[in-house]
């Protein structure tokens, strides 16, 4: 690690003759504004890195040379073009978000050791007898090691949001501190209602209420990070600079302060997330530096696909939403999955969302806000805020996932209370190993709704059991990577169970026998658990899946669902998403860049499906009608002629209503 820290004094030397020629000054610049990633690691990367040999001065030399590296990068640019709006990351990220002149984003990137160069994508705020229901109240009546109850006291939660009334009754006794990285300045106040509301989910003690309206850990301490503004959206870069704040909340470069909990019900909306992305790599390395984090899964359901950016990233805890009231409607009745929430599976097939929890119900077709929400969630109303469907002057009724992953956070600050040396794999864990199953398929309802009471009971954590899938196609050998470990671990199994050619959306839960590929009885912590030999195995879809198991005889499982092609590969290029009203291109060719003529068939809910035959054709995405609805899934038939057999191939392509 110090040859590391070394390596990277040397880089910014040779920054410093470095310098980008020939910008162009024009009065008609179009400005905008992105993230910077530069190539070598965060500062939560290189601590981890150092595992065992943590020497705070090594982290404080790292650190520093950052900032110098920072500096200097910032400094070529700004000498040669206008930089505007400047936010430096150095935990969660290695980089920085600036607004520069649109025509000089390739200079930028063509900096030494800038890595990458992200559109600061829009981020919006997931809105569309809860405490009971997950057993919480329970909860509080159990003690912890020094005698109290267990209400969250002692733990630290962030929430990065639209901010917070701090001065609510409810609220001010939690609040900590934080800051507005919205308007720049030290008082996080919320215009907007959304975050008072999560809040109150969170932290809530009932003052304004004769203690009716309760959140789920009253007595936690509340850090508030405001990152979006009066409308409820932002930019991915001020959510991050909240993330970044929560690892490291006095800024001195030691992430020995972070919170325990982060709560994000935010995102990117409108599109399928990436767990590859800038935004879920920053919040897997805020698992890394010890915070739980707890993410809104979304609101695109009930269409499959559709769980978010970061909910979708690997290590974090995505959240769908379940109603919570007798007679709820439309959803019909309690503890179901609500219309709304975004189903799985993730883009790499993983399991997501992880579980479900009370987010209420949300009448997406009602005129008036009363009709929305009538079976929402009722939780605190900033003053002066107008959002949802007022109950008091104290409180209001909303409904969505953003609702949904307060009740999560909550519960893991009342485990952590409980539990104190557990990490945040640890909670994860024990937040599936307990839910509670609602006989929804894994793709709705993940491992099922919490249980508040089951999860702070455990005397100890369950086995753990992560898949860290890639998404990508397997071929000849391959990785099966991920966690099996326990506190006291016994061994760990891999089987598969053959889906077939097609892929179905609920194959988690096909029917069918599993058959064991491999058995250790050596722990795995985020390493290769088994190196498949898969060219003996007819190609199609796989579920893989992992059991853990540790000495008392319990099991965790995970499961991903991956493609085996061995044979002659078809490359098959289309877009990540279409955009109604818009067309878009679909081509074909084979392992050796050759292309291939197929029938293409474009086929768009309710629309007369587009047939084309070439290796290189142009669809059209008709507009969608039902203004209600935020996407659609489309399909594309790719038909080939190969060898003398006739291969089908289906992919999935989400249609976003603009």
């Amino acid at each position: 690690m110090k040859k590391l820290s070394a390596s990277l004094f040397a880089v910014i030397l040779v920054l410093s003759t470095f310098s980008i020629a020939n910008a162009v000054n024009n009065n008609n610049i179009v400005f905008v504004r992105c993230i910077v990633e530069l190539d070598t690691p965060p500062l939560i990367e290189y601590v981890k890195n150092l595992g065992k040999t943590l020497d705070q001065r090594d982290v404080a030399r790292y650190r520093e040379n950052l900032i110098l590296l920072h500096q200097n990068i910032l400094g070529r640019i700004s000498n040669r073009m206008k930089v505007l709006e400047v936010r430096n990351f150095l935990n969660v990220l290695n980089g920085f978000s600036i607004k520069i002149p649109k025509n000089l984003i390739y200079a930028v990137k063509s900096l030494p050791h800038v890595k990458a160069v992200h559109e600061d994508c829009k981020v919006e705020t997931f809105l569309d007898h809860s405490v009971p229901l997950i057993n919480a109240d329970d909860v509080w009546k159990l003690r912890d090691s020094l005698g109290r109850n267990v209400t969250g006291r002692g733990v630290t939660i962030a929430i990065v949001d639209t901010g917070v009334d701090y001065n609510h009754p409810d609220l001010k006794d939690s609040y900590l501190g934080g800051y507005d990285f919205y308007d720049n300045d030290d008082e996080p106040l919320d215009e907007n209602g959304h975050g008072t509301h999560c809040a109150g989910i969170l932290v809530g003690n009932g003052n304004a209420s004769d203690h009716r309206y309760v959140g789920v850990a009253p007595d936690a301490g509340l850090y508030v990070y405001r990152a979006l503004g009066p409308n409820g959206d932002g930019a991915v870069s001020t959510i991050m600079a909240g993330i970044e704040r929560a690892v490291d909340p006095n800024g001195d470069g030691n992430l020995s302060d972070h919170v325990d909990i982060l709560s994000l019900s935010v995102g990117i909306e409108n599109r399928e997330g990436n767990p590859d992305d800038l935004l879920s790599m920053v919040v897997d390395n805020a698992v890394d530096a010890g915070v739980v984090v707890v993410t809104a899964a979304g609101n695109n359901g009930p269409y499959r696909h559709t769980v978010v950016s970061p909910a979708c990233a690997r290590k974090v805890i995505a959240v769908g939403a379940s109603t919570h009231l007798q007679n709820s409607h439309p959803s019909g009745g309690p503890d179901h999955v609500a219309i709304y929430s975004s189903r799985g599976p993730s883009k790499i097939y993983s399991i997501k969302p992880d579980i479900v929890a009370p987010g209420g119900d949300v009448n997406r077709k009602a005129s008036t806000p009363n009709e929305k929400y009538a079976y929402g969630i009722v939780s605190t109303l900033a003053h002066g805020a107008s959002i949802g469907s007022p109950v008091s002057e104290d409180y209001t009724r909303l409904g969505g996932t953003s609702m949904a992953a307060p009740h999560v956070a909550g519960v893991a600050a009342l485990i952590k209370q409980k539990h104190p040396d557990w990490n945040p794999m640890e909670i994860k864990a024990t937040l599936r190993y307990t839910a509670v199953d609602i006989g929804y398929p894994t793709t709705d309802q993940g491992f099922g709704r919490v249980n508040a009471l089951a999860a702070v009971n455990l005397s100890s954590p369950p086995p753990l059991a992560f898949l860290y899938a890639t998404g990508e196609t397997c071929v000849g050998t391959v990785y099966i990577n991920g966690t099996a470990t326990a506190r006291n671990f016994s061994e760990y199994a891999l089987y598969y169970k053959y889906v077939g050619r097609r892929l179905y959306e609920d194959d988690f839960d096909s029917p069918g026998q599993w058959t064991e590929l491999y058995a250790s009885n050596s722990s795995v912590d985020e390493g290769v658990l088994y190196r498949w030999n898969t060219t003996s195995f007819k190609d199609g879809w796989y579920i893989i899946k992992l059991v853990s198991t540790d000495t008392k005889g319990r099991k965790s499982f995970d499961m991903i669902i991956v493609d085996v092609e061995n044979s002659r590969r078809f490359i098959i290029n289309i877009p990540e998403y279409a955009i109604e009203g818009r067309h878009f291109n679909v081509s074909i060719s084979d392992d050796h860049n050759n292309p291939v003529d197929s029938f293409i068939i474009f086929r768009q809910p309710f629309k007369l499906p587009q047939i084309h035959y070439g290796s290189n054709v142009t669809f059209y995405a008709r507009p969608i009608t039902r203004p209600w609805i935020n996407s659609v899934d489309a399909r594309i038939y790719v038909i080939v002629l190969s060898s003398g057999k006739i291969e089908v191939h289906i992919l999935r392509l989400p249609i976003y209503n603009t």
